[in-house]
């Protein structure tokens, strides 16, 4: 991963500005990207009865590395173009009680390229996280914007906010899970 700091003030978050579509992925001969018993990733056309939601979040995953800390290992996620011109976008990402290369508390951020989509595709990526945090237990914030990056001022197409509270079952488990396990998918 590549992390850049904005240059404004120290608290300001770090920005990773990678994205992963074909990790764990393996390629089948009709060239389509997918994970054994998960969600399929890439690009595809959007079917008929899908959300009408611009972002959608299918799992999140986090585990646990010490008593009160743990890790924001990957999010599954699909971006879909909903409208009616070929758009390129970008994903930015806020996890409020990250914490930085220094060991302290704070809001970390990332933004992934997604790249064109054309009206009615969509990419679906496995993206890893990277992300550690203190308090276990304790309710945390997840928030993404879509927003195409030629438009200024950046105005989000689409918000995805997400609560939860990574809970500890064993102290050496997946300590939370957001969506469908993979043998129910």
């Amino acid at each position: 991963d590549v992390y850049k700091r904005q240059a404004s003030s120290g608290s300001e978050p770090a920005i990773d500005t990678s994205y992963n579509v074909r990790s764990s992925a393996t390629e089948s001969e009709s060239g389509s990207v997918s994970l054994p018993n998960t969600y399929d990733l890439g690009k595809s056309a959007i079917r008929p009865g899908e959300p009408k939601e611009w972002i959608q979040v299918h799992k999140l995953s986090a585990y646990r590395t010490s008593r009160d800390k743990g890790y924001m290992d990957y999010m599954i996620y699909t971006i879909r173009n909903l409208g009616t011109k070929k758009k390129r976008f970008e994903v930015q990402m806020y996890f409020e009680d990250g914490i930085n290369k220094e060991g302290i508390d704070t809001r970390v951020g990332k933004t992934y390229s997604i790249g064109e989509l054309e009206p009615g595709e969509k990419i679906t990526i496995k993206q890893s996280l990277g992300i550690f945090f203190h308090g276990i237990d304790k309710p945390k914030n997840l928030d993404l914007s879509l927003y195409d990056p030629f438009v200024v001022p950046h105005e989000s197409v689409d918000t995805y906010k997400k609560t939860f509270t990574p809970t500890s079952i064993f102290d050496d488990m997946e300590i939370y899970q957001y969506g469908k396990d993979d043998e129910d998918i």
